[in-house]
């Protein structure tokens, strides 16, 4: 418990040169710091499918030089049409990089009151991310790229007393338009029934232009209603912003 590891700019590799690794996993619990480490999750040489990394009860992974510059990346890819990969960041856990690299596709990163946090991010599309609990956390720690690949999920799963922060926090070095098929899961029921109201989803720093479609923010709206919510990008606060409605009534006879 509370267990400090470096690796000391040592790769952390989930794959195999050869055949592809499937279900391996590493954890960091307990209030263990891991630091100076290289992931790599599969790649052209080393396959994996199927990983799992999960940061839980405070747990931290640091990857090498992730705050100060130089080559630290985490790359994510999974083998041709294996299994995808998975991380896991629960209540008070933190993922650090300098460089979020998601070459693969339909990996999830599970965000659980936890923070996703990089300098840059280049995420391949048809990957989601989710957030669950009071606090989850996905940010960039400075002025860098922001590249969110065609077909990403956004899921956002609200608790009935909404989030503590805002769950998406984003710093574009440029301009950025969200690509017109992002999907937007929203499960806004315990917020709803404890009177709705509206919940800031992303936020961008910085000063470059920030686009959301019209026909992105049509085709979300059309999709939410039946959830009693509506989206909206709020250019002069640079946010996108959910409204949740109140439900009618509801009566149930068992």
């Amino acid at each position: 418990e509370g267990t400090e590891v470096d690796f000391n700019g040592g790769i952390l590799q989930m794959g195999t040169s050869n055949t592809s690794a499937t279900n391996n996993s590493f954890r960091v619990e307990d209030g263990a710091i891991v630091t100076n480490a290289t992931v790599n999750i599969g790649n052209a040489n080393y396959r994996a499918s199927g990983a799992t990394i999960a940061l839980s009860g405070g747990g931290k992974l640091f990857t090498q030089n992730w705050n100060v510059g130089g080559g630290a990346t985490t790359y994510i890819m999974q083998y041709l049409d294996y299994p995808a990969h998975r991380v896991e960041i629960g209540e008070g856990s933190g993922f650090h990089t300098r460089v979020l690299s998601v070459m693969g596709t339909n990996n999830v990163f599970a965000i659980d009151g936890g923070e996703l946090e990089a300098v840059k991010y280049d995420i391949a599309g048809t990957n989601t991310f989710h957030f669950a609990g009071t606090r989850p956390k996905m940010s960039q720690f400075d002025l860098n790229y922001l590249g969110i690949g065609a077909d990403c999920t956004f899921s956002f799963e609200i608790p009935s007393s909404g989030y503590a922060d805002v769950p998406c926090e984003f710093w574009p070095s440029s301009a950025f338009t969200m690509p017109e098929t992002t999907r937007l899961a929203v499960d806004a029921t315990a917020f709803s029934r404890a009177g709705g109201g509206t919940i800031p989803l992303m936020k961008f720093k910085g000063r470059g232009l920030v686009t959301f479609s019209e026909t992105l923010l049509s085709r979300w709206n059309t999709e939410l209603e039946a959830k009693h919510c509506s989206v909206s990008y709020d250019t002069s606060e640079r946010t996108l912003v959910l409204t949740v409605r109140k439900p009618g009534l509801v009566v149930i006879v068992r």
